[in-house]
């Protein structure tokens, strides 16, 4: 019951996925939206440093939390 209910969303997911060329099995999956990651400018630059090394060997999927798009920009 549980995989029926949420099937729709996981292939929602797996086509968002194939329309950018990631493969199910290779990337990140990062989220940055906790005040203690967000509030601090330094904080959220150097974690979003990392990120962006780490994107040079493997597609980062970063979906964006309102608190942290406000902050990054």
């Amino acid at each position: 019951e549980a995989v029926h209910r949420h099937r729709p969303s996981a292939e929602v997911r797996a086509k968002v996925l194939a329309e950018h060329g990631i493969s199910r099995d290779g990337y990140a999956l990062a989220t940055v939206h906790r005040p203690e990651n967000t509030d601090d400018p330094t904080v959220l630059a150097d974690l979003l440093a990392e990120l962006a090394g780490l994107a040079r060997d493997l597609p980062v999927v970063l979906p964006l939390h309102p608190r942290t798009r406000i902050r990054a920009e």
